[in-house]
């Protein structure tokens, strides 16, 4: 099934007597035109099929890279395809709010450049195991990101977060670990890692030395 902006409000009309949450289900293919130049946070969320998200190329506003949708810069992480299993970009320090909400195919996703994370951005998310590669910046961080995270193992990588004020030895990221570790059901697991009842985060970087 391909279906346009255009078509997209079509289907919402004719078949409003319809489960909204089935018609969702069934879109498969969006293309954006270039008309197109607002969009309000994710607008594909329910849509578990929906293997890519196309941009024209001269839309002045967005652009589309492996299927996901971005702001034109590159930037700026608005939309992943609900169907979506690997996601990689290295240009993105932004991830919008519901960015990958409802996307049960998410098995990883490699964001090294992302500095902060929207609300609620990797929720109802997952596969039997998701795993989330980080940079090496501390990201800002917005509510409920793995709320009803759907994966039973969450494990999110970061390199070698460094105490701040000259101090040697690798800090502990306790914004994010309380974040991630609301997930519904999620346990960590990984090299040693503790009977803990919430995702694991690990250092993806060499250890610090001590002092």
């Amino acid at each position: 099934m391909y279906a346009n902006t255009h078509c997209w409000v079509c289907i919402i009309r004719i078949y409003s007597r319809h489960s909204r949450t089935k018609i969702l289900k069934l879109l498969t293919g969006v293309s954006l035109p270039a008309t197109l130049t607002t969009i309000n946070g994710n607008p594909f969320v329910g849509c578990s099929s929906l293997t890519a998200i196309t941009v024209a190329g001269d839309n002045p506003t967005y652009k589309s890279e492996s299927g996901i949708l971005l702001n034109k810069a590159g930037t700026t992480l608005i939309a992943c395809p609900g169907a979506a299993s690997t996601v990689t970009v290295g240009t993105v320090t932004t991830i919008g709010e519901n960015a990958f909400y409802g996307c049960a195919a998410l098995a990883t996703v490699n964001l090294p450049a992302a500095t902060m994370i929207g609300t609620s951005a990797f929720a109802n998310t997952g596969t039997t195991a998701l795993t989330v590669t980080l940079g090496s910046t501390v990201p800002t961080l917005g509510i409920s990101m793995f709320r009803d995270v759907l994966s039973k193992t969450v494990t999110v990588k970061v390199p070698d977060w460094r105490r701040r004020g000259g101090g040697h030895g690798s800090a502990k990221p306790e914004p994010l670990t309380r974040a991630i570790s609301k997930s519904n059901g999620a346990t960590a697991s990984g090299a040693g890692a503790g009977p803990a009842r919430g995702p694991l985060i690990t250092r993806a970087g060499p250890t610090a030395p001590s002092r």
